[in-house]
C-alpha cells in the first residue's frame, strides 16, 4: 500500500478530534461542568424572585475535607516511590533511580503543586490528568562584551550557539595594548542560545484532554490529545515557520467550551474576553497535540504517531513516530472497563440540591413566621400596616375592637420537620463518601460517645480514603514515575549533578534498566502516618529486646541492617528528612 497523504491524515485527525469523548458537549463534559458549578456554589437556575437563594456547599466541603489527607499521603515526604532491582547487577542503579526520579518529581518539577492539582481534579472532575514529557527547549540570553580582540571575535563567530547582533570598533585604552597586538578591539552584543533537555511534569485541565470514545483505559486508547492555546511567540520559539503561523486562525470552537466557561464563571470573567490582543506577537492559537494509532507508512500495521495540528482547519505542523503518549490519569472511584470513573462530587451533588432546597424552604418559613401576613379591612391605616418595625403602632378607625379590623395569618414553623431532614441528608452524604463529621472535627456531642465507637467510625472513614489513595498510587503515581524513568534513560545524554544530603552527586541514567520494578512507599494499606510511626516504634522496641536476648547486634534474629531499616521507616513516617 502507498504511504498515507497529509490530507488523508488531516481528515482522520479531524474526525478523531470531533468524535472524541470530551471534545465539545457530551455527557462527560456536562457532568464535569455541573460538578465545577456545584463546587463553586453557583445558583441552580431554579431560584424564585423574593425567595431565599441560599446554596449548600456539600461538594466543596467534602472535597476540601479530604484534600489534606491525600496531600499528606503523597506530598509530605521526599520519596513517593522506590525502585526495586530486577537482578543483582541493578542494585546500585535502583538506589540511584529512586533518589533521582523522586528528585525530578519534587525538585526539578513542583511536585507538591502537581500532586495537589492532580488529586483535586480527580476528586472533583472524575479524572485527573498529568502530562509527562521530555522538553528539548532553547534558552536564549543576550549580553554585551567589551574590549574583545580579533582572536576572541573569530572564536565567537565560529560558535554555532552564538549570534553576533552588533559589533562596534573601539579605541584601545591604555593598559590593554597587550590584549590587542593588532591595535583592534570591539564591543560585541551577542545572543547565546543553549538547548537543554529536561523531564517536565504538568497537570492539565480535564477539558483540554481528548480521548477516543468507549476507551477502557488510557493505555489502550486509540487516540489521545492535548489541546492548548499557544501564543505566536511561543510557536516561533518552538521552531514553526512564521508564514504557517500567520495563516492560522485564532478563532476556535474551544473558546466556548462550557467547562472552561464554568471554571471562570465565579469571577464573572469570560475566558476569551481579550482573545485578540493589541500585540500580534501575543495572539493565541489553539494547538492539538495528538497521539493516535494509524497506518501512515502503508505496511498494514497501525503504529503510534505524534501529530500536532493547529487552528480551526487542523493544519498539520508536526508528524513523527513515537513509542507512547505522555499522559497519565487517575480517578478516585474506578469503573471497570471504562476510562471515566466517578468523582467524589458525583456522590454528593444530589445531596447538595436537596439540602439547598430544604434550607431555602426553612429560611422562607422563618421569614414568614417573623413577618406574618395580615387580613385587614378599610378601617386600618395602611401606612402603619406597611411600616414593619418593632413596637410600631397600627391605627384603627372607630371605637370597635381592633381585632375585628386586623387578623394575622399564622405561619406554621417547619423547623421540627426541616432540621431532621437536613440531618438525614448529612448522614446519607457520610455513608456515600465515608467522610464523617468526626473526621472533619469534634462535634458538640463527641464527649458523650464512647472511644471505641468513635474509633470504629474513624476507621471506616480511613479505610474509604485509603482505598482511594491506593487507587491513586497504583493507577496514577506508579505509571507517572515509570514514564519519568523511561524518559531519562532514553533522552538524557549526560550525567546530571544534583544535591542530595548536602552533597553534589552525579546521576547518569543511561546505564539503568528501564524495566525495574517499583514499590509504592507512601505507606498505603498500613494506616495513617501516626499509626505508621507507632508501628515503627513498636518494631524498634521489639528489636531492642531481641538484641538483649541474643547478646549483641550480630544476630541471629536482629542485625544492624534490620535496625537501620526500622529507623528509616520511622524517620519517613514521621516526615523527617
Amino acid at each position: 500500500m502507498a504511504k498515507m497523504t497529509d490530507n488523508t491524515l488531516q481528515s482522520i485527525i479531524k474526525g478523531e478530534i470531533q468524535s472524541s469523548a470530551t471534545f465539545l458537549g457530551g455527557e462527560i463534559s456536562e457532568q464535569r461542568r455541573k460538578a465545577m458549578e456545584y463546587y463553586l456554589g453557583e445558583p441552580f437556575g431554579n431560584e424564585v424572585e423574593d425567595r431565599s437563594k441560599v446554596v449548600s456547599t456539600d461538594v466543596q466541603d467534602t472535597i476540601e475535607s479530604i484534600m489534606p489527607d491525600f496531600v499528606q499521603i503523597f506530598a509530605s515526604g521526599e520519596e513517593a516511590v522506590r525502585f526495586e532491582p530486577v537482578g543483582e547487577e541493578d542494585e546500585a542503579a535502583a538506589v540511584q533511580a529512586t533518589e533521582y526520579i523522586n528528585h525530578i518529581w519534587f525538585k526539578s518539577n513542583n511536585g507538591f503543586e502537581v500532586t495537589h492539582d492532580w488529586i483535586k481534579d480527580a476528586l472533583l472532575q472524575k479524572n485527573g490528568i498529568i502530562k509527562v514529557y521530555w522538553d528539548e527547549s532553547e534558552q536564549s540570553t543576550r549580553e554585551t562584551i567589551s574590549n574583545v580582540n580579533l582572536a576572541t571575535l573569530i572564536e565567537l563567530e565560529s560558535d554555532d550557539s552564538i549570534e553576533i547582533i552588533e559589533q562596534t570598533e573601539v579605541d584601545v585604552t591604555p593598559g590593554l595594548e597587550q590584549f590587542a597586538p593588532d591595535g583592534l578591539l570591539w564591543d560585541v552584543t551577542l545572543k547565546k542560545t543553549e538547548t537543554t533537555g529536561k523531564c517536565r511534569v504538568v497537570c492539565i485541565p480535564p477539558e483540554e484532554f481528548l480521548i477516543s470514545r468507549r476507551s477502557a483505559a488510557m493505555e489502550e486508547a486509540a487516540f489521545t490529545c492535548h489541546k492548548v492555546k499557544k501564543t505566536v511567540t511561543e510557536l516561533l520559539e518552538m521552531g514553526y515557520s512564521k508564514k504557517i503561523i500567520d495563516g492560522l486562525s485564532s478563532h476556535d470552537e474551544q473558546m466556548y467550551n462550557e467547562e472552561r466557561v464554568a471554571r471562570y464563571s465565579a469571577d464573572e470573567e469570560w475566558p476569551d474576553q481579550h482573545a485578540e490582543p493589541r500585540d500580534p506577537a501575543m495572539r493565541e492559537i489553539w494547538i492539538y497535540e495528538c497521539y493516535l494509532k494509524v497506518d501512515f507508512d502503508g505496511d498494514d500495521l497501525a503504529e503510534m504517531r505524534a501529530v500536532t495540528v493547529a487552528g480551526s482547519g487542523y493544519k498539520i505542523l508536526e508528524n513523527e513516530p513515537v513509542d507512547d503518549h505522555p499522559f497519565v490519569d487517575m480517578t478516585p472511584i474506578r469503573m471497570p472497563h471504562k476510562w471515566t470513573g466517578r468523582s467524589v462530587a458525583d456522590l454528593v451533588m444530589d445531596i447538595q440540591v436537596i439540602k439547598s432546597t430544604v434550607w431555602r424552604q426553612l429560611l422562607d418559613n422563618m421569614y414568614g413566621v417573623n413577618s406574618n401576613r395580615y387580613v385587614v379591612n378599610e378601617r386600618v391605616n395602611l401606612d402603619d400596616m406597611l411600616t414593619n418595625r418593632p413596637g410600631g403602632l397600627i391605627r384603627v378607625e372607630g371605637g370597635l375592637d381592633p381585632s375585628s379590623a386586623v387578623m394575622p395569618l399564622v405561619t406554621q414553623s417547619l423547623g421540627s420537620y426541616a432540621y431532621p431532614l437536613i440531618e438525614y441528608c448529612d448522614t446519607v452524604r457520610e455513608t456515600r463518601t465515608g467522610i464523617t463529621r468526626y473526621s472533619q472535627g469534634l462535634d458538640a456531642d463527641s464527649l458523650n460517645k464512647t472511644a471505641t465507637g468513635i474509633n470504629q467510625i474513624l476507621g471506616r472513614a480511613q479505610q474509604r480514603m485509603l482505598l482511594i489513595a491506593r487507587v491513586f498510587a497504583e493507577t496514577g503515581f506508579k505509571r507517572a514515575f515509570r514514564k519519568i524513568l523511561k524518559l531519562v534513560i532514553t533522552h538524557q545524554s549526560a550525567p546530571d549533578i544534583i544535591r542530595l544530603r548536602n552533597q553534589w552527586v552525579p546521576m547518569d541514567p543511561r546505564s539503568w534498566n528501564a524495566e525495574m520494578d517499583m514499590t509504592i512507599t507512601v505507606g498505603l494499606g498500613h494506616g495513617t502516618k501516626e499509626q505508621q510511626v507507632m508501628l515503627a516504634q513498636r518494631m524498634i522496641e521489639m528489636q531492642v529486646r531481641a538484641i538483649e536476648l541474643q547478646g549483641g547486634v550480630q544476630g541471629p534474629i536482629v542485625d544492624v541492617d534490620k535496625i537501620h531499616a526500622s529507623l528509616r521507616k520511622w524517620t519517613l513516617a514521621a516526615g523527617l528528612k
